[in-house]
């Protein structure tokens, strides 16, 4: 939506917008709507952007196109980042509290909502691109169980699966399956903001980490599309230190054992660990902690249940995942004392992590902010707040008809270089 954007240091931003861009009410997007956005995500609990948001000093609009963005301080990840934010009219249904009807710019304009039904998109004919969307809309179905009969079918044409579900399909000459270009990652945290004896003891913490097998939970859950990590970063990308030492690379019973005893462990111990709906991977994960002696109680619950009790705290380890980002600053803010959903991660507050993180943040230069990050990874594996298993990358089964879709490093169906408004159908 930008024709131009000038940045002369990571504290200032000028954004100007193109001209005739619409709203799928017909009304034309201005740089007024922009700074409602901002205050919207600013102002709203658990907005995605909070943090990025928050570190806006002023706004400016000193035209319909152009807005001044001025920062309490530098923030280098402030490009990347508003790449992921969505714009909507300010007059949308529920912009005061949860949208239910979003006005966007997009190329299919919202429809029908059935709630835990389907979505239904309509072509927008006056999306800013000329000729685009190509198709007359999208349903966005909300299967339950398993896509493959649908898709072979050629009911559904796009559809996430799981590592299992790819070997019924990736011999179909009908379907093709595709990679994300970014990873996933999942990890075991600890209750870090109200921590329960004794699993506020470093030792305890060190006993669970030996007893993973990462590499076993890696096969379960990914076959070879996962890779065993202990870093925010893959292995191998930019933000990754090959200098790190996993000390949870293979499992170490005997090890986890002699820990527990100095503790002064008394077997077997007991772990709450809440589940959000699909208990596949914490089951495997509590039985190799119950080799070690420990037995987790799986709570299985429903996502707002299970999210409740992780913002209580009223918990001791949980098993969770964390998708694809644009920039990896959406990875470390969610360890900060004040980030986001913190209770994935059992809500930790550390000082010297947060120095180290907004001292990445503030740096333009890329080495340097590499630096502050690792460091600031380092603060989170000596204290033992989450442990890293495996980063994964996700699958998409796409039918050949379906032509001009390439999926992306993350999940944005609307990207320029390939996402649904380039879609054509066979």
């Amino acid at each position: 939506l930008l024709d131009s954007i000038e940045a002369p240091d990571a504290a200032n931003y000028t954004f100007k917008f193109k001209q005739g861009v619409k709203f799928h009410n017909g009304r034309e997007l201005t740089s007024d709507d922009v700074r409602q956005n901002f205050e919207r995500i600013r102002d709203t609990d658990g907005a995605w952007m909070k943090t990025t948001a928050n570190g806006i000093e002023s706004m400016e609009t000193p035209d319909d196109q152009t807005i001044v963005l001025k920062l309490k301080e530098p923030y280098s990840p402030m490009l990347a980042l508003i790449s992921e934010m969505w714009l909507m009219a300010p007059e949308s249904d529920g912009w005061d509290g949860t949208v239910s009807h979003p006005i966007g710019t997009g190329p299919f304009a919202w429809k029908q909502w059935i709630p835990n039904d389907h979505i239904e998109l309509e072509a927008f004919a006056d999306y800013w691109q000329p000729e685009r969307p190509k198709i007359a809309g999208i349903h966005v179905k909300n299967l339950e169980g398993d896509p493959i009969p649908a898709l072979l079918a050629g009911d559904v044409h796009v559809s996430g699966i799981s590592v299992n579900q790819r070997e019924m399909v990736q011999n179909d000459p009908d379907i093709d399956v595709q990679l994300e270009k970014a990873t996933s990652w999942e990890f075991l945290s600890f209750n870090n903001r109200s921590p329960r004896a004794p699993f506020d003891d470093i030792r305890v913490r060190q006993a669970v980490g030996h007893a993973l097998d990462k590499a076993a939970l890696n096969e379960f859950a990914n076959g070879d599309t996962g890779v065993v990590a202990d870093q925010m970063a893959p292995p191998g990308s930019f933000y990754w230190s090959d200098q790190i030492v996993d000390p949870f690379a293979k499992p170490n019973l005997a090890e986890s054992a002699k820990l527990l005893a100095a503790a002064g462990i008394s077997l077997p111990l007991k772990a709450v660990m809440p589940v959000n709906t699909d208990p596949k991977k914490p089951e495997v994960v509590a039985a190799q902690l119950r080799e070690a002696g420990i037995e987790c109680d799986l709570q299985v619950a429903d996502d707002v249940t299970t999210e409740t009790r992780l913002q209580a705290y009223d918990w001791d380890v949980y098993f969770a995942g964390s998708g694809t980002r644009s920039d990896i600053a959406l990875r470390f803010v969610r360890l900060l004392s004040d980030g986001p959903n913190p209770g994935l991660w059992g809500g930790p507050q550390d000082p010297e992590y947060d120095r180290l993180v907004k001292e990445a943040w503030a740096s333009v230069d890329a080495d340097e902010r590499k630096a502050k990050y690792i460091a600031a990874w380092q603060v989170v594996m000596d204290k033992l707040f989450t442990i890293v298993a495996y980063h994964r990358s996700g699958l998409t089964a796409i039918r050949k008809d379906v032509q001009g879709w390439q999926t992306g490093a993350v999940a944005n169906f609307n990207r320029i270089d390939g996402g649904v408004s380039h879609i054509t159908l066979a």
